[in-house]
């Protein structure tokens, strides 16, 4: 720096001189006074820097406590602890950093603590320790469910079949455009062949028989809205039937249902039949069991009087 502040012509300074090591010590000097260093020592060079001496563990300690007018000590605020909802929005690189910032912070409190101890003294506020501790807590807990989850997923996985894999498709290649994308399919995959005239017919054929059908059940239902009397003779005589309980099946398999039903129902009377029968032999037994009870009973009283 002193070389190029020189005015051109003149000879080059010498390090070693006198006058230059003087102005670099002064330099020296007004840097270190300026970031709280001690003062260079007379003639001494020694390397400039402008930060502040640091050791590394002043994160660790929490910082003074202020003063109000009345020279009380105010505590400092602080919040409340985080929530196991909030957190499970989070990412992991989230909850990595929020982990080391409570670590960091109760850190601090134990340092406060362990100090206050020593002295005898009550701590400020041991709330701040409770509320680092249950967001550790519950940072452990999502971290958990989330490991809980990947495992069961990874569990589901193992047990489905997959199968076998299919064999590479080596032949030609086309791009099919559907929905707004471009995908890329073997050119023999249905997806990629084109309807034939015929085909394309027959689909127009019954995609206006749907219409159709579907026009006629939005108007049947906007009569029916209004009264049975607006709709036609057929569909009025359809929904009188079912009102009335006289609809029968029309379809083979409801037939068989029917018939099913009735033997079943056939089945079951049979065993309540045998059941009744069986209920009945009970009870003619039962009476004369009595019947006899009650003669031998009027036997003996007669023996007793003769």
């Amino acid at each position: 720096r002193l070389q190029r502040t020189r005015r051109p012509g003149r000879p080059p300074l010498d390090p070693a001189s006198t006058p230059i090591r003087m102005a670099v010590a002064g330099i020296v000097r007004r840097s270190a006074n300026r970031s709280g260093a001690l003062p260079a020592a007379p003639g001494s060079i020694r390397l400039m820097h402008a930060s502040a001496p640091s050791a590394g563990m002043e994160e660790f300690f929490a910082p003074a406590y202020g003063v109000d007018g009345e020279g009380k000590r105010m505590r400092k605020p602080v919040g409340r602890s985080w929530r196991a909802a909030e957190l499970r929005g989070k990412s992991f690189e989230d909850l990595h950093r929020l982990w080391w910032v409570c670590l960091k912070e109760k850190n601090a409190l134990m340092t406060d603590r362990m100090y206050y101890n020593q002295v005898s003294v009550e701590m400020p506020d041991s709330s701040r320790v409770r509320k680092v501790r249950k967001t550790m807590a519950r940072i452990k807990r999502v971290l958990s469910e989330r490991k809980m989850a990947v495992d069961r997923a990874i569990a589901a996985a193992d047990s489905v079949d997959l199968g076998e894999p299919l064999p590479a498709f080596e032949g030609e290649m086309v791009t099919l455009k559907k929905f707004g994308r471009k995908y890329e399919v073997p050119s023999d995959h249905p997806m990629a062949q084109r309807p034939t005239r015929a085909e394309h017919k027959e689909w127009a054929r019954r995609r206006g028989r749907r219409d159709r059908f579907l026009a006629r059940q939005a108007a049947i239902e906007a009569a029916r809205a209004k009264g049975l009397d607006d709709l036609p003779e057929d569909v009025r005589k359809w929904y009188a039937e079912r009102e009335a309980g006289q609809l029968q099946a029309q379809t083979v398999d409801d037939a068989i249902g029917r018939a099913e039903a009735d033997t079943r129902f056939a089945h079951q009377e049979e065993g309540l039949g045998a059941l009744r029968a069986a209920a009945a032999a009970e009870v003619e037994e039962a009476a004369r069991e009595r019947a006899r009870a009650a003669k031998d009973a009027g036997s003996s009283d007669d023996d007793d009087r003769a």
